[in-house]
């Protein structure tokens, strides 16, 4: 392996990824795949006749979030039995199709209802968009549509089917292919898409992999059942673990520049973890836990505490030091979507579309309640350019200041 190759590779990434990002959402909550925007002036009240900037019927059905890079809008969706599946770039000022690809999948992929065959989120660095599609394979096309690559990474067999995104780190896209007996971890060099690494039976779950610094290297972290796992993103290499997580993983990390913080899973718990080291250090590197975290949604950190809301609706704030409860918070409807954060506010979506913006303090006073009309909504809103992204089953919603 050519790790020099690499190094040049990721360092010709990040001048090209960080000296555009702006105003962009390009991928699973965000710049930074951490849920938080630096966006100001975002509506706070909205209907279906106020503040709705446009909407578009969605034919092809997932809870897939919208990702953003200028003026484009990407999202996915499957036919009802997964065996199409496409990526879609939406004109972002009137939602109008700017262009559509189609996979053809005849293959089986167990699934189940509550998540489909398209909920992994597009991911962009500005020149390419990236798409997973689980068993029917990651399709890497440029801005204008034209496929660059594909892959093949096996088939992957779950009775709750896949939902991890694809993150894309200084010109090297990482793609965890799972869950599954025979699962694996890969890194992919987006422009060629030459397979840089890959490692097997990682058993991970439906978490997100999240990239951190951590003095003066990078680490990608990855939730898997058992363990936090991190591993050097130039070789794939462990570099260290902790036990502690359950043996389902679904929320994403979280990342404060000091403290990493995972959700366990059931039963729920949330670990702050110091990172660093080498091999096992559980007994080492772990600074706080805490119960009561959400099994599915990711919260944020924002203002310096931990917000987060579970499935029924229970909204807690946390002292990021610490781990102590400052304040809880009763969210009516039931909630799959992850929260996000900006300006001050922090947005949840329930599932029948009722939006809640909250202030981003430890009281999370109410600041609006707003509903939308549609189908399930799963996905986790996207803020760009002073608006909001918000996607149900069948539909998507532009919402901004009027």
């Amino acid at each position: 392996m050519n790790h020099s190759l690499i190094r040049l590779t990721l360092l010709i990434g990040w001048f090209s990824f960080s000296s555009v990002n702006g105003e962009n959402w390009p991928q699973w909550r965000g710049p930074d795949g951490l849920g938080v925007s630096a966006e100001t002036n975002l509506p706070t009240t909205w209907d279906s006749g106020t503040n709705v900037l446009w909407n578009v019927s969605l034919s092809m059905r997932s809870h897939s979030s919208a990702i953003t890079w200028k003026e484009n809008i990407f999202i996915t969706g499957s036919s009802e039995n997964g065996s199409k599946r496409i990526l879609l770039c939406l004109n972002k000022n009137d939602g109008s199709e700017v262009w559509k690809r189609e996979v053809i999948y005849d293959g089986e992929e167990p699934t189940e209802k509550d998540n489909g065959y398209c909920t992994a989120t597009p991911v962009t660095d500005g020149k390419h968009v990236l798409a997973y599609y689980g068993s029917a394979g990651a399709y890497c096309y440029d801005m204008k549509g034209t496929l660059v690559w594909s892959h093949d990474f096996g088939d992957f067999f779950h009775i709750w089917g896949s939902a991890t995104s694809p993150i894309i780190d200084q010109g090297i896209a990482y793609l965890y292919c799972g869950p599954a007996f025979e699962d694996r971890l890969v890194a992919v060099d987006v422009k060629s898409g030459k397979v840089l690494w890959e490692k097997n039976y990682v058993n991970a779950g439906w978490s997100t992999p999240l990239m951190i610094s951590v003095a003066q290297h990078r680490e990608l972290v990855l939730c898997s059942a058992g363990r936090v796992k991190a591993f050097n993103p130039l070789s794939g290499d462990l570099i260290w673990y902790i036990r502690g997580q359950k043996s389902i993983s679904v929320a994403s990390p979280l990342w404060n520049q000091e403290l990493l913080f995972t959700q366990t899973g059931n039963p729920n718990k949330l670990i702050a973890i110091r990172p660093g080291g080498t091999k096992n250090v559980t007994n080492s590197h772990i600074v706080w836990q805490a119960s009561g975290a959400p099994h599915i949604p990711s919260g944020v950190i924002y203002n310096h505490y931990i917000f987060m809301v579970n499935g029924d609706g229970i909204a807690v704030c946390l002292n990021a030091k610490n781990g102590e409860t400052l304040s809880r918070r009763r969210l009516q409807g039931r909630f799959r979507c992850s929260l996000v954060a900006g300006d001050n506010k922090l947005y949840i979506t329930n599932r029948s579309g009722e939006t809640y913006v909250l202030e981003a303090t430890p009281e999370m006073n109410i600041i609006g309640i707003n509903p939308l009309p549609g189908i399930d909504f799963q996905a986790t809103p996207a803020l760009a350019d002073g608006r909001l992204y918000i996607r149900g089953e069948d539909r998507l919603y532009c919402i901004g200041n009027r």
